[in-house]
């Protein structure tokens, strides 16, 4: 893994919208607020992107480590992607 992952994340609306039981808009809402989505945002950055884990507490100086150790925060959420990078 080098220290610059990259990837894309998708996500299937109808999927999340019938296995929550809610309307495809208010997945879209929920979906496009990185407050609400950042803990979800995070596991899949964390097992997906950079083949890694959480930090093992939400008081930790960062987000998630990768299969080599190394400390990842994760910054921002925009139209235009998500940046993240070691803290």
């Amino acid at each position: 893994m080098s220290a610059n992952p990259n990837g894309i994340l998708t996500w299937n609306i109808d999927e999340i919208a019938r296995a929550l039981k809610i309307g495809e808009k208010d997945v879209l809402s929920y979906f496009t607020d990185g407050r609400r989505v950042s803990f979800i945002l995070e596991l899949r950055l964390a097992y997906e992107v950079i083949k890694g884990r959480l930090a093992p507490s939400e008081g930790a100086g960062y987000d998630l480590l990768d299969s080599a150790g190394r400390k990842w925060e994760v910054r921002s959420i925009t139209k235009g992607g998500i940046y993240f990078c070691p803290s």
